[in-house]
């Protein structure tokens, strides 16, 4: 008998070893409501600077797409470059640094020229100075890394002179200093990459010149970015890309980690649910990523290749394993153009998907383990292309997309006053940020409060995550404040509790052994209505070995559906010694399941040792030709477990 302790409160097992995590999905309510911070409500305006380093109540970025953002220790929102509006004249590529204080609501210019299109002032290569700053650019990979400082890479762009061009120059950018820093990369455009070996740190490796590649940082504060549009190890012709990079901020090094150095490569997607060496996401540009709390990042669509055929608008999660190297297809589709799928609004389901996408915007939660996504240029319901105003988040515990708020294309804004709610109209290539408290949005290319001709954004929205939806706790048909799952002899046992109920008419306890493919096991009727607190328990009587996943599915009497929490259960199957064949003339196959290595000893009736194995591992084959005919006996331990067989050699 071995206890072990369960996370949230749940019950302590009985018997057996059992592991039980309970995933609480975030709750989601009637419908978002994003406030209008800040900007315009109309399309292409100026940016207005004020003084440099100056906050002012009038400052702000102008419309533009593509830019730039980090957020510093502080909180404050910092925004880079795009392509859009400086000061005066036309649209063109930014360089300029802008710096956001939440408590204040005031934008600040800290660096750069107030004009587009300039180019870059690299300056001495890993020497920081006042002078330098970047070329004009847009959709560069950004990080923050461990110690503070923000990086980016590539783009598109200006290098030191000339025309612009997919970028593959490494920056550094020290907020305490104000000063940019020229890490690595060539200072033109249009390079092709040097990938060395794979898996193979060099000085010499420099990822080809490309834009709208995704980046984040991996456990050790590296950093690792994935695709983008651009050049491979030698051709001339761009194209997408499915290459991963790591660079090594100790040593100054790129390593090419997974992928191919070539463009255009279809995606290898293996089984959902399952990594494998030979997994690998399609050439794709313009995704979503973020990074897990245990340091493992997702991706999310964009425009490119699926499992095969051509270019199309992408909606498949991967993840890739940190520690083993290894991607995997975690949901959507592996073809291109899929429709979103938009069911039960404010819910996590299985149904629920994204649309194929690209350039959407995203943010990750402060516990790491919510995705959220909105946006971008794709498909809603329908087969047309065109802008979008969704709101989605996926929880990694459970498996699920919630659809939040808003479908459909190339949807007007709704903006009634600033600091009031409202919604984003239709758009790509925002920026985005979160804080403590609030998802922020600035920007891109869309729709803004009227007219159907579509522009660059300079307004800046924010929503609450922790009441993504708007409403409050008592607007759930339930209010759930206890789930847990407890072994007790062959059986599990399932709990919960309800606070409150509305036209709740059963519960439905689901199972899956892939997290993936749900079964009802047990239905349970509800009470309907009820303010008082409420105790439901039930029993599965015949669970399964190994890891099992159980959701609680609720049911209105109007036949909508709700799922509010969900368990994680694995349950180690009971020690069992197996012998084939026996009898046997010749040999026996042992194996010992439920333990890691066993050792075993044949005897006779006089308990003399007539054949003894040690750590073994899974099975072992034991030949007996050689022993006469007869009853023996066969003792496997492992620890303090132990079984006694009987065999027959015949």
């Amino acid at each position: 008998m071995k206890n072990i302790k369960l996370l949230f409160n749940v019950e302590e097992p009985l018997v057996r070893k059992v592991c039980l995590i309970l995933f609480i999905l975030v709750p989601l309510f009637a419908s978002a409501q994003y406030i209008w911070q800040k900007g315009d409500s109309t399309i292409n305006q100026l940016s207005v600077y004020g003084t440099q380093g100056v906050y002012d109540a009038a400052n702000h970025p102008g419309g533009r797409s593509g830019a730039t953002t980090w957020r510093d220790a502080s909180g404050n929102l910092w925004l880079f470059g795009g392509n859009g509006y400086g000061a005066s004249g036309g649209s063109g590529r930014l360089s300029d640094l802008w710096k956001f204080d939440i408590t204040t609501d005031q934008w600040e210019w800290l660096k750069g020229p107030t004009s587009i299109n300039n180019t870059g002032t690299y300056g001495t290569m890993g020497t920081a100075a006042a002078g330098n700053t970047p070329g004009g650019r847009e959709v560069a990979a950004n990080w923050v890394d461990n110690s503070g400082y923000f990086w980016i890479f590539g783009g598109y762009g200006f290098g030191a002179s000339g025309s612009a061009g997919r970028l593959n120059d490494l920056w550094k950018y020290d907020p305490g200093t104000n000063n940019w820093t020229w890490m690595k990369g060539p200072s033109d455009v249009n390079n092709n990459g040097v990938y060395g070996t794979l898996g193979t740190e060099a000085a010499a490796n420099i990822p080809g010149g490309r834009y709208h590649c995704v980046g984040t940082v991996d456990p050790s504060g590296n950093l690792i970015f994935f695709g983008g549009n651009g050049l491979g190890s030698s051709s001339p012709a761009t194209g997408g890309l499915n290459d991963l990079w790591r660079y090594n901020i100790s040593t100054n090094n790129f390593t090419w980690i997974a992928g191919s150095n070539a463009r255009d490569q279809l995606g290898t997607y293996g089984t959902l649910g399952v990594e494998a060496s030979a997994n690998k996401p399609g050439a794709r540009v313009h995704s979503a990523i973020w990074t897990q709390s245990n340091g493992d990042f997702w991706m999310f669509g964009g425009y490119g290749r699926g499992a095969s055929g051509l270019d199309g608008y992408l909606n498949d999660l991967w993840k890739y394993n940190v520690s083993t190297g290894y991607f995997a297809w975690m949901s959507g589709d592996n073809t291109i153009d899929n429709t979103g799928v938009y069911n039960d609004s404010c819910s996590g389901t299985a149904a629920n998907k994204p649309g194929g996408r690209s350039a959407p915007i995203f943010w990750r939660d402060a516990g790491g383990d919510v995705f959220w996504l909105h946006g971008g240029e794709g498909r809603s319901t329908s087969s047309t292309v065109g802008d979008l105003h969704d709101l989605f988040a996926y929880d990694v515990s459970t498996g699920f997309w919630a659809w939040l708020s808003n479908s459909g294309i190339n949807v007007n804004g709704s903006y009634t006053s600033i600091g009031s709610t409202g919604f984003p109209g239709g758009r790509n290539h925002s920026a985005g940020w979160i804080s403590s408290t609030e998802l922020w949005l600035h920007g891109g290319i869309g729709y803004p409060r009227s007219g159907s001709t579509k522009g660059y954004l300079s307004d800046l929205w924010k929503l609450p995550f922790l009441t993504p939806c708007g409403g409050t706790i008592s607007a759930l048909p339930i209010v759930l404040s206890h789930f847990s799952a407890r072994v007790d002899g062959k059986q599990v046992r399932l709990s919960w509790i309800t606070e409150s109920e509305i036209n709740n008419d059963y519960f439905s306890v689901e199972r899956s052994d892939n997290r993936w493919n749900f079964t009802e096991v047990i239905r349970v009727a509800g009470a309907g209505n009820s303010s008082a607190e409420l105790h439901y328990s039930t029993t599965d009587k015949h669970p399964l070995f190994g890891t099992s996943y159980y959701r609680l599915k609720q049911t209105d009497y109007d036949g909508h559906n709700s799922n509010s929490k969900a368990a994680s259960v694995r349950i180690e199957k009971e020690p069992e010694v197996t012998i084939d064949p026996n009898p046997s003339d010749n040999y026996f196959i042992v194996a010992f399941e439920g333990v890691k290595s066993f050792s075993i000893q044949i005897t006779g009736f006089t308990q003399s040792y007539l054949f003894e194995s040690n750590n073994i591992i899974g099975k072992t084959r034991i030949d007996v030709t050689d022993f006469p005919k007869g009853i023996y006996f066969l003792k496997a331990y492992s620890g303090k477990t132990m079984m006694v067989k009987k065999l027959v050699i015949i």
